[in-house]
């Protein structure tokens, strides 16, 4: 004869262990969307920078970011300024000048 017994406590806590978890992917989602904004926020000043020839830390100023939420999962990235006078620019170190002569960065 085969004889089973059933610990229905231990589904309980599972019920609640799930509850948690459940109660916890909104905070997870916001981190991870953050993260990735983050990481194209930075890769975008970076190419904008080369692209430009202006130096990493004045395109990074205008690029302003709104992080996401858990009732808004959206991260939002924009950029402010108009133009940019080119004093202070070399032309040499845009994407416009010939390869062979544009500036070297690291």
């Amino acid at each position: 004869m085969i004889q089973l017994s059933v610990n229905v406590s231990d589904f309980g806590r599972m019920a609640d262990v799930y509850e948690n978890v459940r109660k916890q992917v909104p905070q997870a989602l916001v981190r991870a969307i953050n993260w990735t904004g983050d990481k194209a926020r930075t890769a975008a000043g970076r190419k904008l920078s080369k692209q430009t020839g202006l130096n990493y830390g004045k395109v990074r100023k205008e690029l302003h970011t709104k992080p996401a939420t858990p009732s808004d999962l959206v991260y939002e990235i924009g950029a402010t300024g108009g133009p940019i006078s080119r004093k202070g620019i070399s032309v040499w170190c845009t994407a416009m000048a010939p390869a062979s002569r544009r500036c070297r960065r690291g």
